[in-house]
């Protein structure tokens, strides 16, 4: 069984190193095919062409199956449609910045984006989650606990919630953030 699962997984990832090629996403090609590369090394360093090699090498601890299927797993969420969950846990805690970011611009639900807004580290990728933000509690929270000024302001302006407003214009320490919560608070 263990031999037609990764023999199944082989497949399925070579054969589908060349099917996306209509995709505009070159960066998330250029990831794959690093992953890719990653996997295709690890056979050729260690001679395996066919299924049983593959499971000869597993089992010896020549090929650590975890690290194999992890990224056969990574290449898999990157190529299919998203699985929220499996897309914010690699925004979360993916090593490769890329990976990341690739996971946080396919993101599409805001606990999800709010997650990566609050926490990622790396501001751009803060940036990319607040952008696509839409949820107002989750805006505001970014409004009122952002570090960065030029982050709190691309919340600020997408907030429409009138008590997150009136809580920005009356808390905001920028007065030019203010102001502009204020400009935004309906008549």
């Amino acid at each position: 069984m263990k031999a037609f699962l990764f023999s199944t997984l082989i497949i399925f990832l070579f054969s589908c190193s060349n099917s996306r090629t209509s995709s505009s996403d070159k960066k998330m090609k250029k990831d794959i095919a690093g992953k890719m590369a990653e996997i295709k090394e690890m056979f050729v360093n260690n001679k395996i062409v066919d299924s049983a090699g593959l499971v000869e090498a597993i089992a010896s601890g020549v090929i650590d199956q975890n690290k194999l299927t992890e990224l056969g797993e990574q290449i898999a969420t990157l190529m299919e449609g998203p699985d929220e969950t499996e897309l914010g846990n690699i925004a979360r805690n993916e090593d490769d910045k890329n990976l990341r970011k690739i996971a946080i611009k396919k993101l599409t639900d805001q606990d999800e984006l709010g997650d990566v807004a609050r926490n990622e580290d790396d501001r751009k990728l803060r940036k990319i989650a607040i952008k696509k933000l839409t949820d107002q509690d989750e805006l505001g929270n970014v409004a009122r606990n952002e570090d960065d000024r030029k982050l709190r302001k691309i919340a600020i302006m997408k907030l429409t919630d009138q008590d997150e407003l009136g809580n920005v214009a009356r808390n905001e320490q920028d007065k030019k953030l203010r102001k502009i919560a204020i400009k935004k608070l309906a008549n």
